[in-house]
């Protein structure tokens, strides 16, 4: 593919995208509304057993939260040369 082609596709798919309407329409809204009302009990039961298999974690605190995640952003090559 040459550059102009990739080019010419950006361009075409971009100016595609501005035109598009962002909402979706009555049918497809219905048709996500009525799947919607299909799989919710199923991802609640399943949100359920997920819950009952993993062991709860103790409650942190916001500052111990914090402190092990600054400490991992410190311990990144990039975190060492920034200076915000």
């Amino acid at each position: 593919m040459s550059q102009t082609s990739v080019r010419h596709g950006t361009r075409a798919e971009r100016s595609r995208c501005r035109v598009l309407d962002p909402f979706p329409n009555d049918a497809n809204y219905r048709k996500l509304k009525v799947h919607l009302e299909i799989t919710a009990p199923r991802w609640t039961k399943f949100k359920e057993e997920l819950k009952n298999e993993v062991a709860p974690g103790p409650p942190w605190r916001p500052n111990e939260f914090q402190s092990p995640f600054a400490q991992a952003v410190i311990a990144t090559p990039t975190g060492r040369t920034r200076t915000t």
